[in-house]
């Protein structure tokens, strides 16, 4: 069997694939864990059981529910208080009733990947096993409930979001001023009433129905800035566009050169003073906002988008680097002290005790490592959940969080099998 973390994640796209495979790997083992169903009782078989056996136990049809509720409760204590190889565990035993929860409820759907309903299915029983209740009853009958609630709330957000993608083709006639709304915010633009980056801001949040939190990244903005920005220069073009002063500019001739000079106006007392920012001269012949092909588009920001994401992303990579390298650093400077101190006080491990003491911390290490990291992005992937208000970007990104925890939780269960081949190896 492989172990190679690119094979698990290339041969099992759905994260209940992922998780099966960790669980089988842990669960064959040379020192794999086991319940001893003397310590459940209920009428379980008084021995020590692989968790392989168990879970083959708990779907017989003549295993009784209070079996199940001391298992589950076993296995959720377990969970909870020594570390992610249980967890991964308790995933494991749990994965055949969450294979047909997804299967159920992805019957019929069309608006997404199968794979993302599986996500929010097995991040929803890993919440529940870290919040359930123990006290009550059907441990493991609620978990299920929480988790098909959360597979059937990621499937209805998925298919409204497809509705508003995929509107209903209805002719309806032409809304006022009933010309082409590029041209309206481009009136706006030369007459001074808004700004090229308000204009661009309601072009791609409105007419391209595009998230805002993806718009302000494009306009090195802020989220709230940009919330912030568009909340104030709405108002101001709604007013202007009632007064006449802003009109769907049918009138306005695009001539076929690269750029043409528009005329300044006269600075009005209405919406127009009320903006803030300096109005360049010139528009470019461009598409606009992916709606008409010939209307018109801010020229230097569309030169400068670009530029800018890569500008910011390379940014926030180095950043994150500096940050990793500073921790190492400043751990190895903590323990710079101690580690000459046990140098001179002691020579290099040679006894089979002192190795088995190196190989267990250098296992632990590694384990509570990839397992923090693994919560973190369930944590990360977690919070953009919440905050995505239904918002399509923002739920994608949430998944890829999950599907990153899942595969770090897999990565965990496998660090011991690779520090047991390199003590063999060192070993002899």
């Amino acid at each position: 069997m492989s172990t190679n973390p690119s094979d698990i994640a290339g041969q099992d796209r759905s994260p209940l694939d992922i998780a099966e495979r960790a669980f089988q790997m842990l669960a064959c083992a040379p020192s794999s864990l086991a319940i001893d169903g003397r310590e459940v009782g209920h009428g379980l078989p008084r021995r020590r059981m692989s968790l392989i056996e168990l879970r083959d136990v708990l779907i017989h049809p003549s295993c009784s529910n209070a079996a199940r509720d001391a298992v589950w409760r076993l296995l959720v204590t377990r969970a909870r208080q020594d570390g992610p190889q249980w967890m991964v565990s308790a995933v494991g035993v749990a994965i055949p009733a969450l294979r047909g929860i997804s299967s159920r409820i992805c019957r019929g759907y069309v608006a997404g990947d199968a794979e993302d309903i599986d996500t929010e299915v097995l991040t929803a029983l890993i919440e529940a096993i870290r919040t359930a209740g123990l006290d009550s009853p059907s441990v493991f009958p609620r978990m299920c409930a929480a988790a098909k609630r959360a597979g059937e709330r990621a499937r209805e957000n998925a298919e409204a979001g497809a509705a508003r993608r995929f509107p209903l083709q209805e002719s309806s006639p032409p809304a006022v001023p009933w010309g082409h709304p590029d041209l309206v915010l481009l009136d706006a633009v030369a007459k001074g009433v808004i700004s090229e980056v308000d204009a661009e801001l309601i072009g791609m949040t409105r007419l391209e129905k595009r998230t805002l939190a993806d718009a302000a990244q494009e306009l090195g903005l802020t989220t709230e800035a940009a919330k912030k920005r568009r909340q104030r220069c709405e108002p101001i073009l709604v007013e202007a566009v009632l007064s006449g002063e802003v009109e769907a500019a049918t009138s306005l001739t695009i001539s076929s050169t690269p750029s043409r000079e528009v005329e300044k106006d006269v600075p009005m007392t209405s919406a127009r003073s009320r903006s803030s920012d300096t109005q360049p001269d010139t528009t470019t012949r461009k598409g606009g906002w992916g709606s008409l092909t010939g209307s018109a588009r801010i020229p230097h920001l569309l030169a400068l988008r670009k530029p800018r994401r890569h500008v910011v992303r390379v940014l926030l990579v180095v950043g994150i680097a500096a940050a990793i390298v500073a921790v190492l650093v400043a751990a190895a400077l903590a323990d710079g002290g101690n580690a000459t101190a046990v140098i001179r006080a002691a020579a290099p491990p040679t006894r089979p005790d002192q190795l088995d003491q190196v190989f267990t911390n250098l296992r632990n290490w590694i384990v509570g490592l990839l397992a923090t990291l693994a919560t973190l992005m369930c944590t990360i992937g977690g919070l953009r959940y919440l905050v995505a208000g239904g918002d399509p970007g923002e739920v994608q990104k949430a998944k890829v969080a999950f599907k990153a925890a899942a595969l770090g939780y897999a990565l965990a269960v496998l660090a011991p099998l690779f520090v047991n081949v390199l003590k063999h190896v060192v070993g002899g």
